[in-house]
């Protein structure tokens, strides 16, 4: 979507990887692709693995919105390391038509099983940030489990050991039940369920600042709000999203439930909801969701579904409008997971977005699931710098916590010689 628009853990999953199964996207592609609307399409797949994501580079990190003059000023902001820039914290967007039943994202646990103690620094792979102080090396996740808001540190390769930190000035939450079990490799951190209405540690928000919550002025537009029930609208307050199809034309993004509190998101527009995003660089995210077809819809975006990460810093700034006011044009990400990108296509591309000369994207892709919901893993693995995405069987389950053999198991479910899945390696 372009924008006009551990280590035990963590060396079982490096061993899979490192021979992950599928053919290179070139090799699918021999022959038989075609030109839709501009678009290359290759072959319906059902897994997409890039390889090499993260880089060393900079991007302009905005500093400054002046509503006044509609100024916007920005400074350069260096990055390096596993799936940088994308280990930044990024937040999950939605266009529809889209039918979302389920979403929960996990984090690795660090904690010791006996007795859970404050994470110590251990070997491994760690993101530093030129931006952060030096002693700053870890970022802080909150959440609430066993209905105790707790939070813990985060050292890009996944979640460490809770410590009961409250945040400050946290919003009434719609639900505030537990995201999921206390105990596990692999814990969740926020979760959504369309049918039971259970929201835990997660935002809903849309770009439709000044109706309820947010600001709209002449110079940005509008700025984040909480969405509606129906995503039609802004609200006062955070909402749980309706158990409906979010109808073309209509966006809304997922974000964490802890709201930044001072600076500790960087720099927002004066007046928007900010929230945190999703950070680090050892992540899983499962979804459950359909994309019915919308045929006959108008709009820029009708029947032209998507759903896509971006860097935090898009939404808490301005994510239309001014290049000038947003970090994506100098490239500080966006990840298309399943995007249509012509009105009643049932292709879906998958696209990395970061500066051009590292970029790239798919042309394989995942049939547009109309007919009824698909279940999708999104997996981040740092240390081997590695994203992918992956369907899933109807019947896998969306757990309070995962073990690693199941995380290992959904990036190796597929025979080595599968033409089922496209390993696709960044410039």
């Amino acid at each position: 979507m372009r924008q006009y628009r551990y280590l035990a853990a963590g060396a079982a999953i490096a061993a899979t990887i490192s021979g992950v199964a599928g053919s290179t996207s070139q090799e699918l592609c021999a022959g038989s692709s075609q030109n839709i609307g501009g678009n290359y399409y290759c072959k319906a797949v059902k897994a997409i693995t890039y390889k090499g994501v993260g880089y060393t580079g900079s991007y302009n990190q905005v500093t400054l919105m002046d509503a006044a003059n509609g100024q916007c000023n920005s400074a350069p902001h260096s990055f390096s390391g596993q799936l940088a820039p994308l280990c930044d914290e990024i937040a999950m967007h939605i266009r529809g038509p889209v039918h979302l039943n389920q979403f929960a994202v996990y984090y690795q646990n660090k904690a010791p099983t006996k007795k859970r103690e404050p994470i110590r620094k251990r070997h491994g792979h760690q993101h530093l940030h030129k931006h952060r102080a030096a002693e700053e090396k870890r970022e802080m996740i909150t959440a609430t489990i066993d209905g105790k808001v707790v939070s813990w540190a985060n050292d890009y390769n996944g979640a460490g050991s809770p410590a009961a930190t409250p945040p400050p000035n946290t919003p009434p939450q719609a639900n505030t039940q537990s995201p999921g079990d206390s105990t596990g490799d692999w814990l969740r951190a926020g979760y959504y369920n369309a049918q039971s209405q259970t929201l835990a540690n997660l935002t809903f928000l849309n770009n439709m600042g000044g109706q309820g919550s947010g600001v709209f002025d002449t110079s940005f537009g509008n700025s984040l709000a909480y969405a509606s029930s129906h995503c039609n609208s802004g609200s006062s307050s955070p909402q749980i999203l309706a158990d409906a199809v979010v109808p073309s034309n209509t966006e809304y993004s997922i974000w964490s439930g802890t709201p930044c509190n001072g600076n500790d998101c960087g720099y927002s527009r004066p007046g928007t909801v900010p929230f945190h995003g999703f950070n680090g660089g050892s992540k899983v995210f499962l979804l459950e969701f359909s994309m019915p077809s919308d045929s006959g819809a108008g709009g820029a975006n009708g029947d032209m579904p998507a759903i896509w990460f971006l860097n935090a810093q898009i939404g808490r700034t301005l994510q239309y409008g001014k290049p000038e006011c947003s970090c994506w044009t100098t490239g500080c990400g966006e990840f298309d997971v399943f995007e249509v990108l012509d009105s009643g296509n049932f292709r879906c591309k998958s696209t990395i977005h970061v500066q051009q000369s590292h970029s790239g994207g798919d042309s394989n892709y995942f049939t547009r699931p109309t007919g009824g919901p698909i279940k999708v893993a999104i997996l981040f693995d740092g240390p081997t710098n590695s994203l992918s995405i992956q369907t899933l069987d109807s019947s896998t389950a969306i757990p309070g916590s995962l073990t690693q053999a199941q995380v290992t198991a959904m990036w190796n479910q597929f025979a080595p010689d599968s033409p089922d899945v496209s390993v696709f390696q960044m410039p």
